[in-house]
């Protein structure tokens, strides 16, 4: 539990419209998070923002009801990561989604839609995961996921059909006796997985 007395801002200190309510009880990738609320007129949205976001980046709103804070957000920097790793060859994580044919959905071309469609993140430990890791981004196929979910989603959603029966990966690799990390390694290569089970 990290104490507000070991933080650099008390409670109820104001960021602009930003009001500090608490502070997330433990350390998020090393860092400290203030859960604050916007005062702007008619908002009152609850989010959660860095020091350095705080301080470096002025952010002073919850990004959502003032536009010149969006890409001082968590959420503007997971869309436009998610862009990049989807649209720009150059991106380091380009060859494991875009290379496979991942895309974003269009209409999320646009922050503020992503915004609308899948609001703030409820927690500083959630970040993006989609439902079925072989689809594209669409408001119907990603939320805001804990690390958790994330972990068991990771392989657990690729399923094949083969003679007529569905199953999981992981349960065709069980039953067929066969090595899932070359199994996988085809997947993130782009072979179906009905072909990189088959085809070994």
């Amino acid at each position: 539990m990290i104490e507000p007395k070991n933080t650099k801002y008390p409670l109820g200190h104001f960021f602009g419209s930003l009001w500090i309510l608490s502070i997330y009880p433990k350390l998020v990738r090393g860092q400290i998070y203030y859960e604050v609320r916007c005062q702007n007129p008619g908002c009152g949205r609850r989010s959660f923002a860095t020091l350095h976001q705080l301080e470096v980046k002025h952010l002073s709103s919850c990004g959502v009801c003032d536009p010149r804070d969006h890409t001082k957000t968590q959420e503007y920097k997971a869309w436009s990561n998610m862009w990049a790793r989807c649209h720009n060859p150059e991106h380091q994580a380009y060859k494991d989604y875009g290379g496979r044919g991942i895309v974003v959905d269009p209409l999320w071309q646009h922050y503020p839609t992503f915004l609308a469609d899948l609001g703030l993140r409820p927690s500083p430990l959630h970040s993006l995961e989609r439902r079925d890791n072989s689809r594209m981004y669409t408001k119907e196929n990603v939320y805001w996921a804990l690390p958790a979910e994330q972990s068991r989603n990771s392989r657990a959603v690729f399923r094949a059909t083969l003679n007529g029966q569905t199953k999981t990966v992981n349960e065709w690799c069980a039953e067929l006796r066969l090595p899932s990390s070359t199994v996988y390694r085809r997947i993130k290569e782009g072979m179906s997985p009905e072909d990189a089970i088959q085809n070994l």
